[in-house]
């Protein structure tokens, strides 16, 4: 069969109908992709069941493409273009850099992906124009022209055998882990765009790294890591560069279960629920009144336990972590991201449950909100209440709160300063309101 490409939308689904594009298409034999199917379905990131008139797919969270066999895998986010990639440099702290290459007004196979990758190679070359990063080494050697300070115990053992002297110095090079970093980012960056004439400039910009004797490493979740602990205020400038290539390194190797995906992904696929916690985190803090303290996954105690005498594999007691807990005058309130759009796609009993949780673990009437992306300016809050069966006391709610995308992109936007300032805090400020 020729490949053919399925364009879904996230948390939408396409069953094997005769009119299906995936009607009479079965995923192929070998180990590696009924492995990489099943973990993509187990971890929630793209369900894929082969039924018996062909494949049934659903799509989640993630959006990207992915390639199985003949079939390509096309999910698409509800906000695209230039407005998505305000959002995108808001959440993660890039710059306002010029792209250098055409930006498609649509988000879907490839103008996401090349979206991050030409901000990336934007954000490269800043780097190199205003000068790589460079590390003191200490380098040990015998040397014709003495430099730094004489060896004196290799020269007490050694004696002086030639016309050179041993000698200890520190050259600052530019062959230090950031810029290995970057040079392994560029070059993954060009293996998996999908532009032409992007791969070329991203090969030349890497050629430039190179040049300068930056060594080639093998880039992965430990490097970065590495390179994490190594940051400072001197190297603050690589934060966008280093966060971009950590988006494109997770997205194309896609971590299940703690554990980077060999071989790699044949595709990309960008987790916009840890994208959408990240943005509302950031606004938060950033905007609401200074008497708010913004804390991110503050775990919720006394709440569970095991009791000692009925834990006999001496498990952790469980953990609630709300993705937001917002304190104000000893009062606290609980908010969770979920990146569904809950007005057209209805609330999952699994997520109700959740915050239900969440909202009992207070003194009643307790209350959790869930915050959910939105690009239907007409969608408003909606309310679950939790009653005491036996009684009909009310005990919690569970509020469910759209957050307008495009609003927010727009707000965003530079513009007179306390005009936008204001703004913001008011959005800001109506995400914690009570219901009306």
């Amino acid at each position: 069969m020729s490949e053919v490409t399925i364009r879904l939308r996230e948390w939408q689904s396409v069953a094997p109908d005769p009119d299906s594009p995936t009607h009479g298409r079965f995923l192929p034999q070998d180990p590696a992709t009924r492995s990489l199917t099943d973990s993509l379905s187990r971890e929630g990131v793209l369900d894929i069941q082969e039924l018996r008139r062909g494949l049934h797919l659903k799509a989640s969270s993630f959006v990207g493409f992915l390639s199985i066999g003949d079939l390509r895998i096309v999910i698409e986010p509800k906000i695209q273009g230039m407005q998505l990639m305000k959002l995108l440099r808001y959440a993660y702290g890039l710059r306002d850099l010029r792209l250098l290459t055409r930006v498609a007004p649509s988000v879907g196979e490839d103008s996401f992906l090349d979206l991050l990758i030409q901000q990336l190679l934007a954000e490269s070359q800043e780097l190199i124009a205003r000068g790589l990063h460079r590390r003191y080494e200490p380098v040990a050697a015998r040397l014709a022209t003495p430099r730094g300070r004489l060896d004196l115990q290799t020269l007490a053992r050694n004696g002086i055998i030639s016309a050179e002297l041993p000698c200890r110095y520190h050259p600052r090079v530019e062959d230090c882990l950031h810029n290995q970093v970057l040079l392994a980012g560029l070059r993954l960056a060009a293996e998996i765009a999908r532009d032409r004439d992007l791969r070329s400039e991203l090969r030349r910009t890497a050629s430039v790294l190179e040049t300068t004797t930056v060594s080639r490493i093998r880039l992965n979740a430990t490097t970065i890591d590495k390179l994490r602990r190594q940051m400072n205020r001197l190297t603050v400038a690589y934060e966008p560069a280093i966060s971009l290539i950590e988006i494109l390194l997770d997205s194309s190797g896609i971590s299940l279960q703690g554990v980077l995906q060999e071989p790699r992904l044949p595709g990309f696929l960008f987790d916009m629920n840890r994208f959408f916690q990240r943005l509302l985190g950031r606004f938060l803090r950033e905007n609401l009144p200074a008497d708010h303290q913004v804390l991110d996954e503050k775990a919720i105690k006394g709440m569970m336990a095991y009791p000692t005498e009925y834990n006999p594999r001496d498990c952790r007691a469980p953990a609630l972590k709300p993705d937001y807990s917002v304190t104000k005058d000893r009062k606290t309130l609980l908010l969770d991201a979920k990146y569904r759009d809950l007005w057209s796609e209805g609330l999952p009993r699994e997520m109700l449950y959740q915050l239900a949780i969440y909202a009992l673990s207070q003194k009643p009437p307790g209350r959790a909100t869930i915050l959910y992306p939105t690009m239907d300016s007409a969608a408003s809050d909606a309310i679950v209440r939790i009653y005491e069966p036996s009684s009909g006391n009310m005990r919690a709610e569970v509020v469910q709160r759209p957050v307008n995308l495009a609003r927010l992109a727009d707000l965003l936007t530079p513009g007179p300063g306390i005009i936008v300032a204001r703004q913001r805090q008011e959005f800001a400020s109506r995400l914690l309101a009570n219901p009306s």
